[in-house]
């Protein structure tokens, strides 16, 4: 092909001015040497010098002046091919793309076309076509970009007596109706080649790459040539599949392809499976194609049919967390008048029916017209969960309950509200485990049971003397309960025995154990054992003042409504403290650290009660300590922090955890301490004895009186 260097430099637009600078660089008419010179300077089998000879060519080749070469007088056709390999290689977008792509303009601008040896003529071969083809796939790159460079490719591999195929089965005929080259498209069928051929790796037929790629023209012309729109490549897609999963909404291609396979081949599959079971039908609806919808219920699609999990398309129309009103309406609409209703209540492998799937992606909307289409609120699934239950399993409460329970009151519709799941749970111990408050009320206010305990024996009390739950969270249930006129079974023992009132002790709970004793719970308690005891509080920030206040402010509650404390129950105390390391050591007495002057001047305007500063609590002995504050002033100031912002924190708390207890370990050593000199000295020298020991020592004395150690 002749190219007059004028026409050339009219249309760079560069005039003589940029030819100079060209010819200047390459010197007179140096271009043919230049080239040859330049492939000889490589090793022709490292590709990084390769793509540098590109790098190399580009500025000459950009800008070549006058008739443009032969190529086969510079290169070898071995090189020729991986030079436009390499050019075929760069990524679509890459920032050096247009480099590749004008060495192909050049070698089609010389006329250069590939021209194997007829007698050594294979279909197996890898070419760039192929190279761009797969490439053309991949999620980032430019189609538009990709299916150019076929089309120029195409001009240079033009022998189409070989429908070449690479390793993974691919061939030219699909890289062309992949990249809708209508012309060689023509061709290769005219020549008789397979129109149905599968690219072995992934099972595509030309037919699946033309409609993965919206290549309208090509698919009508691969059908009229006896293309099978039924066939299915490695994931079970056929062509409908790939149509109706795209990110269009392209309704008139879908339509095109069943009106064709209606007329001119074989008729459409509207209902095929892939190989996960979902139809055309299931893709369309998960992509909101709601046109394509619309269109396959009308040509048949049936709207029940589930995949491979038991997901119908309410199913997966219901498992969204946002509510697509037009398409769940076309649904419906359209499987109404094709006389095929939709089935709302169906179920997956695991029972969900689509109700569940609603409530559990939190889709308020959907759920409102799940129920108002006549679903069955009262359903459960294979673990024995209604939808109420799903609702009340949720990490958090969106009013979804709410809604649930009033459209249904709306429609007279009945919600069993104490259905118990395969773990005897009632929506009320769900919620109640989540620590959803609000949801709970709402549930005993509906008249939800109280007193049901699920396979660990646990009844909803049980749960709430946990402690995660204030105060006024019991109180107000017991209010409900009494409002409702609903007995709470105040002395329900769990599969391990313990009554509520036995956790609220064993959880240092003192405000609950008030208002469990106030309801009777004294008469059949048993104070916890040493085991009962949690664990949890040594994970806490400021576990010792914790553990010293709430216990002793619980054993006050209790003896004030005449529990009587004995000596192993006494003993089980101590031995808590001693696992929380509760004992101050003498050594921190001789250090002198509230003489530090930031503890000293925090500590004076800090107060643990109005009118006493933690000053004034250092200064105090402690019997004056037990007179002026209380337990419940104890337990008031560890819940503020405040003790965060104290230097040496942990210190002082250990310093107020050894005064508070005092009078307790005093109470308790005084008589194993006699026992223990065999009531040589009157009980009075007992005491006087055991005034200045520290609270471990007195712990030491009650387990050598019963035999233990510690």
């Amino acid at each position: 092909m002749d190219v007059s260097y004028e026409s050339f430099n009219g249309v760079c637009g560069g005039g003589g001015q940029y030819d100079s600078r060209v010819m200047g660089y390459f010197g007179k008419r140096p271009e043919l040497e230049k080239l040859k010179s330049l492939s000889e300077q490589i090793d022709w089998e490292i590709e990084r010098e390769r793509y540098h000879l590109l790098e190399k060519l580009y500025p000459l080749i950009n800008y070549w002046p006058g008739q443009f070469p032969d190529l086969r007088e510079i290169f070898q056709e071995e090189q020729i091919e991986r030079l436009l390999w390499d050019s075929a290689s760069y990524e679509c977008g890459d920032r050096n793309s247009y480099r590749g792509e004008r060495f192909i303009d050049f070698v089609i601008n010389t006329g250069y076309t590939d021209k194997p040896c007829v007698e050594k003529l294979m279909s197996r071969r890898t070419t760039p076509v192929h190279r761009v083809a797969r490439r053309e796939h991949r999620a980032y790159c430019n189609r538009h970009e990709c299916t150019a460079v076929v089309s120029k490719l195409f001009k240079i591999y033009d022998r189409f007596e070989v429908n070449y195929a690479d390793e993974s089965g691919l061939t030219h005929l699909h890289a062309a109706c992949a990249s809708g080259c209508y012309d060689v498209i023509e061709t290769f069928l005219k020549l008789g080649y397979d129109v149905n051929c599968i690219a072995t790796e992934t099972g595509d037929t030309p037919l699946h790459l033309a409609a993965s790629h919206q290549k309208e023209g090509v698919v009508e012309l691969l059908l009229k040539n006896g293309a099978d729109p039924n066939l299915t490549n490695a994931k079970g897609l056929t062509s409908l599949h790939v149509i109706c999963r795209a990110e269009r909404d392209n309704c008139n291609f879908a339509k095109m392809l069943l009106d064709l396979g209606r007329s001119v081949c074989k008729p459409v599959q509207v209902d095929a499976r892939d190989k996960f079971g979902n139809t055309a039908l299931h893709l369309a609806a998960m992509k909101k194609n709601t046109k394509v919808v619309r269109l396959l219920l009308a040509y048949g699609a049936n709207p029940n049919l589930a995949d491979s999990q038991g997901f119908t398309l309410l199913h997966s129309m219901s498992s969204q967390p946002m509510f697509d009103g037009h398409l769940v309406r076309t649904l419906f609409e359209c499987s109404h008048e094709s006389h095929r209703p939709v089935q709302i209540d169906a179920r997956d492998r695991y029972d969900l029916t689509p109700l569940h799937m609603a409530v559990h992606s939190g889709n308020l909307m959907m759920t409102n017209f799940l129920l108002r289409s006549g679903v069955d609120a009262n359903s459960v699934n294979a673990m024995g969960k209604t939808a109420l239950h799903v609702i009340c399993d949720k990490v958090y409460d969106n009013g979804l309950a709410r809604e649930f329970l009033k459209t249904n009151d709306d429609l007279g519709r009945t919600v069993l509200i104490d259905v118990q799941d395969k773990g005897g749970n009632t929506p009320l111990h769900l919620a109640l485990s989540r620590n959803l408050r609000g949801l709970a009320q709402l549930l005993l206010r509906k008249g939800a049971s109280s007193n049901l305990a699920n396979d660990k024996g646990l009844t909803p009390l049980h749960l709430i003397c946990e402690p995660k739950f204030d105060c006024e969270f019991v109180k107000s249930f017991f209010e409900i309960n009494d409002y409702n006129h609903q007995l709470v079974q105040i002395h329900a023992q769990d599969n391990l025995g313990r009554t509520p009132l036995q956790l609220a002790v064993k959880n240092l709970l003192p405000d609950v154990v008030d208002l469990l004793l106030d309801r009777g719970a004294l008469s059949s308690f048993v104070f916890p054992s040493e085991g009962h005891f949690d664990e949890r509080f040594r994970s806490a920030y400021n576990i010792e003042l914790r553990v010293a206040s709430g216990a002793m402010a619980v054993v006050e509650r209790l003896e004030k409504k005449g529990y009587e404390l004995d000596q192993s129950d006494a003993l089980t105390i101590m031995s808590l403290f001693a696992k929380h390391r509760l004992f101050e050591k003498p050594k921190n007495l001789d250090e002198r650290w509230y003489d530090d002057e930031r503890f000293a001047s925090k500590s004076k305007w800090m107060t643990i009660k109005p009118g006493v500063s933690l000053y004034d609590l250092i200064q105090l002995r402690p019997e004056e300590a037990a007179r002026r504050i209380t337990y419940t002033d104890y337990c008031n100031f560890e819940r503020s922090e405040k003790l965060r912002e104290l230097p040496g924190g942990y210190i002082f708390a250990m310093h107020m955890c050894e005064k508070m207890l005092r009078r307790f370990f005093r109470r308790w050593a005084i008589y194993p301490c006699w026992e223990l000199i065999h009531h040589r000295l009157p009980l009075e020298c007992c005491d006087m004895i055991i005034e200045n020991l520290m609270n471990e020592d007195l712990w030491h004395i009650c387990l050598a009186a019963t035999g233990k150690s510690s």
